[in-house]
């Protein structure tokens, strides 16, 4: 994933916190709620312009994930918007992987104070 890839999800993470996704969820299901619950992309299009060079890149890391966690693969690498999207998914997990107030908080309800300093976290990442 280029810098470019990593800031359009992380602007999307971000973009989610500031409309106040997440409050009143688990810490453990912030990354579901801003990932999973909507699409980074919708379009076709849109997900095969943005992958540009780096599809075969982010089918590597979308393989590597799914046999790591699920120990099979369920994504269809031939939908450059799952693929995109997946890879969205799989990026904003390591981002807020590294959030200390994400992972600190993964047992509570993330109040609005929990998600600026969330907020602040992803910024800094």
């Amino acid at each position: 994933m280029n810098k470019k890839h990593f800031q359009d999800v992380k602007d999307y993470i971000l973009d989610q916190l500031d409309e106040g996704v997440g409050i009143d969820q688990y810490g453990s299901d912030l990354h579901n709620e801003l990932l999973n619950t909507n699409y980074f992309f919708v379009y076709t299009n849109q997900a095969k312009q943005w992958l540009g060079d780096c599809y075969k890149d982010a089918i590597r890391d979308i393989n590597e994930y799914e046999d790591f966690n699920f120990g099979e693969r369920y994504t269809d690498t031939s939908d450059f918007a799952k693929v995109a999207n997946m890879w969205a998914y799989i990026k904003g997990e390591e981002i807020l992987n590294a959030c200390k107030h994400v992972v600190g908080n993964s047992d509570r309800y993330l109040t609005e104070y929990t998600l600026e300093i969330i907020t602040a976290e992803v910024k800094a990442a």
